[in-house]
C-alpha cells in the first residue's frame, strides 16, 4: 500500500514539471510574409524562450503547416477581438530563436469574453 501510494505520489507531483511553462496574454502585432505569420504577445516572461526580433516579433506559423489557415484565422481573431491567448509548453525553446508555435505539441488556446 506504501509502494502504491508512493507512486501515486510522485505521478502527481512530476505532472506538472513535464507540462511546460505556459504564457498568457494578448497579441499586440502581426507581420504576414510569404514565408510565415508572425506575431507579438503581450507576455513578456516569453522572451526567456522566444528570441525578440524585428518589431518585437517573437512568435511565428509557418505558412507551409498543415495547420496555417487554422492558426491564422485564431491569430488574426484574437487580435482583432482583443481576445486573450494562451500559449502552452512554450518552454520547449530554448531563447535562440523565434518560437515557431506548431513546435510546442498543444498549439493555441483563445479566450471569449467571461
Amino acid at each position: 500500500m506504501k509502494m502504491l501510494f508512493g507512486a501515486l505520489l510522485a505521478t502527481i507531483i512530476s505532472l506538472p514539471t513535464l507540462a511546460g511553462v505556459d504564457v498568457r496574454g494578448y497579441i499586440t502585432s502581426v507581420h504576414l510574409t510569404d514565408s510565415a505569420l508572425n506575431f507579438s504577445f503581450s507576455d513578456r516572461n516569453a522572451d526567456a524562450y522566444c528570441k525578440v526580433g524585428w518589431a518585437a516579433l517573437s512568435f511565428y506559423v509557418p505558412t507551409d503547416h498543415k495547420d496555417y489557415p487554422y492558426y491564422y484565422g485564431l491569430i488574426i481573431s484574437a487580435n482583432a477581438n482583443k481576445q486573450q491567448v494562451r500559449i502552452p509548453n512554450i518552454s520547449v525553446f530554448d531563447g535562440t530563436t523565434a518560437c515557431d508555435i506548431t513546435k510546442t505539441g498543444y498549439g493555441m488556446v483563445v479566450y471569449g469574453e467571461g
